[in-house]
């Protein structure tokens, strides 16, 4: 009874002043807005980014070479052995991004797809809205002709029609049947936009190639199953197979992670708490604010204490009173601040380029729900408290006989109440520095990051990106002429500057790699080799891209398939192949994934 007569004053009091209800209420509101927005963002992408399943007892695996820490993916031979041999895990799925050219009726097209093993769907709690997964025998290499599709494209593509299943795809220049749908809402952001799903087969002779590393592999752990264990059983397969097969598998480990650890790592989930840091300092601010306003308003507030205490009312009773009017404060500012963290939400959410919501939980899609609302209401109660606890305090250290006898009284303050100013005082300048200094570092960091000279010019420039057909242009020479055509056809439009080719568009979502043994140096051990990234590109590509040259020259006519190989590198692999190089030669590792040089 005492709690709902104190809600009833607090009201009451709240009424007759509505220019500090106002004021206090704003003040909390815009600090709380940019935690709510923030709050969001964490729930949606860092509690539960797949939440369909459990992704904390959901593993995401990889290999990694031992000897320099750097991340390998994973041959399907290896997959294999880790399917076969482990006995900690539910399911394990093996996955591959795969680019597939669609040949429709107008004109063929790009669709991005995956191969998948079989139990990707079933770790991923993937549903089908239509149809089946695959089979088994789909698994095997001539038997793998099946597809499954988005919603999105089927309702595009194949009218959202049942009849689409049975229906055929031709990618690639192979006819695919549709066996399934998936559901409207499966998302996975470590593969993007997906179109077709097919099975994850290779040749014979492809799939014992345990250097052909090209995979990624979920696993949903069996109940009772510990992380710990999980790890330590695949670093004992591993370190089998180093035995078995050192060529391939020497100095080659494993590296388990949560499903959830993964996601944030592509997501930016640190940077999202560094934020989030941030908008909960602001809103500490603003309360301390909000605490000085309810200071002096319960030290002009000693005469009505004072009357209350001389007419039997208890301390505590007067205290509760104080602490409803607080808490009223914050909980109507959560509500405020809930609608703006609303629409700040939802205009964040909308600002993210398209491009970039393939990786991103849900799409990059974010909305406030009960459990945001939850959080903030809590945590504004909780500064309710915490602020309005120490000036409710102070308002009934009162001298009953002095203070009624003398009303003056009441605006004075002691040196306590000059102290608990001080401190809310000092707390929001520590709390503004380390703030400005964090803003201060992320700017500085951005802008760091912003005017980094890439080492080439984007400008005026339009990156198209082709498919070729595999069978018709299975061999580097095929791929080569029709790049040839190709630049040829568009050197004969009105363009600014010469058209050029590459295998790879830099800072795209692809690239090459290999380690590098360099000529003349002694005791080079393959496993311990240097790695780095490389680009087959054309002739003009470095005078497209407007790439300086600080040394030597660039690709050449005469640099033909039959020609001596060369090579482009820049500085820094430039500086570490010369310390101890005669000839400057460099070759790539033979253990490595074989690639053309040209094309």
């Amino acid at each position: 009874m005492h709690a709902l007569g104190d809600l009833r004053f607090a009201i009451r009091s709240l009424r007759k002043r509505p220019g500090f209800c106002l004021l206090a209420t704003l003040t909390l509101s815009l600090g709380a807005a940019g935690a709510a927005c923030l709050f969001s963002f964490v729930n949606a992408w860092m509690l539960k980014p797949l939440p369909n399943i459990d992704s904390e007892r959901t593993l995401y695996i990889r290999n990694v070479q031992l000897q320099r820490g750097r991340n390998l993916g994973i041959s399907l031979a290896d997959l294999r052995d880790w399917r076969e041999q482990n006995k900690s895990f539910e399911a394990l799925a093996g996955f591959s991004n795969q680019n597939f050219a669609l040949q429709a009726e107008a004109q063929p097209e790009m669709v991005s797809g995956v191969a998948a093993s079989g139990d990707f769907f079933r770790v991923l709690g993937g549903t089908l809205a239509l149809g089946r997964d695959f089979l088994p025998s789909e698994q095997t290499y001539g038997n793998h002709r099946a597809v499954i599709v988005s919603h999105g494209f089927w309702q595009t593509r194949l009218g959202g029609s049942p009849a689409a299943l049975g229906k055929q795809l031709k990618l690639d220049g192979e006819a695919y049947t549709v066996v399934g749908v998936l559901a409207e809402k499966f998302h996975f952001p470590l593969i993007g936009r997906v179109n077709v799903w097919v099975p994850l087969a290779l040749p014979p002779a492809e799939a014992e190639q345990r250097n052909n590393r090209f995979l990624q592999a979920i696993g949903t752990l069996r109940p009772g199953v510990s992380i710990e264990r999980a790890k330590s059983e695949l670093k004992g397969i591993a370190a089998d197979s180093a035995k078995r097969f050192p060529a391939t598998n020497q100095d080659v480990g494993v590296s388990v992670v949560t499903l959830t650890s993964e996601i944030g790592e592509h997501t930016g989930n640190d940077k999202i708490l560094v934020l989030l840091a941030i908008s909960v300092g602001l809103m500490l601010i603003a309360c301390s604010n909000v605490g000085n306003l309810l200071l002096v308003r319960a030290l002009g507030r000693r005469r009505e204490a004072a009357i209350q205490l001389s007419l039997g009312a208890s301390r505590g009773r007067v205290i509760g009173q104080a602490l409803a009017e607080s808490l009223m404060l914050f909980a109507a500012s959560a509500i405020v601040s809930t609608l703006f963290g609303m629409w700040l939400t939802d205009w964040v959410s909308a600002s993210i380029p398209f491009e970039n919501r393939g990786y991103l939980p849900n799409y990059g899609v974010v909305h406030m729900d009960w459990m945001v609302f939850s959080a903030i209401l809590s945590l504004s109660l909780l500064c309710g408290l915490a602020f309005g606890l120490g000036p409710a305090w102070e308002g009934i250290k009162v001298n009953l006989a002095g203070m009624l006898k003398d009303g003056s009284a009441a605006a004075s303050g002691g040196r306590r109440q000059v102290w608990l100013r001080g401190t809310l005082v000092v707390g929001q300048v520590l709390l503004a520095t380390l703030l400005l200094t964090l803003t201060g570092v992320m700017i500085q960091n951005f802008s760091a990051l912003w005017t980094a000279d890439p080492g080439f010019s984007s400008d005026h420039l339009l990156a198209v990106r082709v498919s070729l057909d595999p069978k018709q242009y299975a061999t580097p020479l095929s791929r080569w002429q029709f790049a040839d055509k190709a630049l040829a056809a568009l050197a004969a439009l009105p363009l600014d500057g010469a058209p050029a080719a590459s295998r790879f568009i830099p800072f795209g979502q692809e690239s090459g790699g290999s380690t590098v043994l360099v000529e003349g140096r002694a005791n080079q051990e393959a496993r311990k080799a240097p790695s780095t990234q490389f680009n087959p590109v054309s002739n003009a590509f470095f005078a497209t891209y407007r790439t300086p040259i600080l040394s030597g020259r660039v690709f050449e006519t005469r640099d033909a398939e039959t020609s001596p190989a060369v090579v482009v590198v820049n500085d820094t692999d430039a500086s570490a192949a010369a310390e101890s190089v005669p000839a400057g030669r460099v070759r790539p590792d033979p253990r490595s994934r074989p690639t053309n040089r040209r094309w």
